[in-house]
């Protein structure tokens, strides 16, 4: 059983190993979390990339397509900042597999460690049947979590968090101007709820979509929630995006979802490069 000491331990060496491969002389301001299908939707200038399985404590990761599970350190305008290109998930390992959940921590963790105020977290998800009418192709601006199926969080003793609290909805006029500058109709962009399931199976589509959207869910996915309650821990401000990749009546699969996001890679690298670039400002200025 890892403590909470020996965890320290961990990421303190993960940080600075993770700061000298990266050759990062400024620190980061903004973290941006791409996730399926994403990995290159964030342009930075002078970029360097590092594998996060050669760090250490990461060396038990698995290969999963669409997702590098790499952290990438440039520029953008000037100002500094890091990407997560593939995100490391709870449901990678069978059960509640603590080595995993340390992992999905520590990933999120590095980059505050590393300097960052601000996250952006983005995953694909599938919208469910609601009155917003959310179809393949819109973004979520997550404004609230239906928690009641998420996993056990990879959290301490006494870390008791709500991951809402640190959702950036003050931002969210903000966000859905730069989307509707970049997300062609009839794409749209809106507020909604996320609901987060565990996996890697997919929700049902004869029960299970239709209880969560009862529930007041707008859409669900496997992540996003996990990088929240981290970044809530340092009282990190976050936006979270989902982007739909599926409706609540298709089957659907990993390999649909990558590739209903390829097909948007141009619209969806314009917006969120423009709102990085926004966001990065902001942060910086916080900073000074």
């Amino acid at each position: 059983m890892i403590n909470r000491d020996i965890y320290d331990s961990m990421l303190n060496d993960a940080a600075k190993a993770t700061k000298h491969s990266l050759n990062i002389s400024n620190k980061p301001v903004l973290g941006v979390v791409l996730g399926t299908g994403l990995n290159k939707s964030v342009k930075l200038e002078n970029s360097i990339h590092f594998p996060l399985k050669d760090l250490k404590c990461f060396e038990s990761l698995y290969h999963l397509k669409g997702h590098p599970r790499e952290l990438v350190y440039g520029y953008i305008n000037g100002i500094p900042m890091l990407t997560l290109n593939g995100r490391i998930h709870l449901n990678e390992l069978p059960g509640d597999n603590v080595e995993q959940g340390l992992m999905v921590r520590m990933q999120i963790e590095i980059m505050i460690k590393l300097g960052i105020k601000m996250l952006i977290t983005t995953c694909a998800a599938g919208s469910l049947s609601t009155t917003k009418n959310i179809q393949v192709g819109d973004v979520v601006l997550i404004d609230g979590f239906l928690s009641l199926f998420t996993p056990a969080m990879p959290h301490f003793v006494g870390e008791f968090v709500s991951p809402e609290n640190i959702l950036a909805n003050n931002l969210g006029p903000l966000v859905k101007k730069i989307a509707d500058q970049n997300i062609k109709k009839p794409r749209k962009t809106v507020a909604g709820i996320y609901a987060m399931l565990r996996g890697p199976q997919f929700e049902g589509i004869k029960v299970d979509k239709r209880a969560l959207a009862t529930m007041g869910a707008d859409c669900v996915g496997m992540s996003v929630y996990p990088e929240c309650s981290i970044a809530a821990l340092h009282k990190i401000s976050t936006i979270a995006l989902a982007f739909i990749t599926n409706d609540d009546k298709a089957k659907h699969s990993h390999e649909k979802n990558l590739k209903t996001m390829l097909n948007l890679e141009e619209q969806n690298s314009n917006f969120l490069t423009q709102l990085a670039t926004k966001l990065a400002d902001t942060a910086q200025r916080v900073c000074l």
